[in-house]
Parts: C-alpha cells; structure tokens; sequence
C-alpha cells in the first residue's frame, strides 16, 4: 500500500536495517510494508528466538519494532537482549494488551494496536533520529 506524501518521513532512514518482530504474520506484514514503502530496509522475524538468530547475521540495526507479547521470548526481553550486544539500540514497542502499555527505558517508545501508519514512521522516524 503507497504512503502518501504526507506521512513519509524527510531523509530520515537509516542505512541500517529496522528488525519487525511480531507473532501475527498479517501484522507484521502491515508494518514492514509501510516502513518499506518509507525506504527503510526491513528484517522480519515471527517470535524473539528468530529475531535473535536473524540478528545475529545482520549485525547492526537502525532500530527494533516488537510486539511485547509473543510466544518464546517477549518483546521486552529480546530488547534487552539485543542492548547487551547494541546498547543504543532504538525500540519502538506494540501492543494491543492493556497491562503492557509500559516502555522499557527512556530510548523506547510504546504505540497501541491498532497503529496507523503515520504514528509507526513518527515513533521509528523520531528514534532514528535521535541516535
């Protein structure tokens, strides 16, 4: 799906690679297209243990976008996770649960299913940024 004009971000992607994570195949989907669509490069994973693994091989990430409750590890916990090995690792956290709606730290942000796209590239544009 095109974003229009307006909702892209200005010559903020990162030449790294944003890791999408997330246990719902459709909402995974959703978000790497829009952030593809936005010119960022994107690794997708379906669960924590796969995002470590998919990881491991890229190296650094511009940024990580993760669900917070998935099957084999949760979002939290693959955030700390990857911050041992990149400790300015920008997170942007998802969750459609209402007793997750905390960020881990003060470099994370937390948005609530369901997103719009123009909220998704404001939060991962705003990370990029600031790294």
């Amino acid at each position: 799906m095109p974003i229009p004009e307006t909702e892209r971000p200005v010559n903020v992607c990162s030449s790294l690679p944003v890791l999408v994570v997330d246990d719902s195949d459709v909402f995974r989907l959703f978000v790497s297209n829009i952030l593809s669509a936005a010119g960022y490069k994107v690794i997708e994973a379906s669960d924590g243990e796969k995002a470590l693994e998919r990881a491991s091989r890229t190296g650094r990430l511009g940024a990580l976008v993760t669900d917070v409750l998935m099957p084999n590890r949760n979002g939290h916990s693959l955030a700390g996770e990857l911050r041992e090995r990149q400790s300015d690792l920008p997170v942007i956290f998802f969750s459609g649960n209402a007793v997750s709606h905390e960020a881990a730290g003060p470099r994370d942000t937390m948005l609530i299913k369901p997103i719009s796209p123009a909220a998704l590239l404001q939060a991962v544009s705003a990370r990029v940024l600031n790294e």
